[in-house]
């Protein structure tokens, strides 16, 4: 919900995907995840702005997702084995669709106001400890670079360094 609120805070009709389009099919599977869509995806225009994907255990709810704010998939095509080309019309970004450049800044900004105003909370900003750190660098090294550079990619698209 503080999606759809952020974005038609943009000027933006968004919507969920399931609820413009009746009748869709998840078998479509693609190495390139923002291809595929599935019921809570978010469409503007009915194009797929962004995906998100949730994990559920009894202690927490781990919710991630992308808000890409350009969209160059002549650029990204050379990170994939399948031609993602032909997805030019199912996908879009938010710049596009605000007609300007929009920056990490500013949405992480809108994102935030638009979370506690839902939400009703108040964000605490704050740094990883050491603990986390080390964590974070064991899982990009060791479970993440081994999936981008065996299941999908043609090379990892970005260089890993935490230090």
């Amino acid at each position: 919900a503080f999606l759809i609120a952020m974005y038609r805070g943009l000027g933006l009709d968004a919507h969920y995907f399931c609820d413009i389009h009746k009748h869709f099919s998840e078998a479509d599977a693609t190495t390139f995840c923002f291809a595929t869509s599935e019921a809570f995806v978010i469409a503007v225009s009915g194009k797929k702005l962004g995906g998100n994907a949730q994990k559920r255990t009894r202690s927490c709810i781990f919710q991630h997702g992308s808000v890409p704010l350009a969209l160059d998939l002549g650029y990204a095509q050379r990170f994939f084995k399948e031609n993602i080309l032909s997805l030019k019309a199912d996908v879009t970004s938010l710049g596009e669709l605000i007609g300007r450049a929009i920056t990490f800044e500013e949405v992480a900004g809108r994102l935030a106001d638009s979370f506690q105003k839902t939400f009703s909370v108040t964000l605490v900003e704050s740094e990883l400890s050491a603990a986390e750190v080390v964590l974070l660098s064991q899982r990009m090294t060791k479970k993440y670079n081994t999936f981008f550079s065996t299941m999908c990619f043609r090379e990892p698209p970005v260089d890993i360094n935490l230090e």
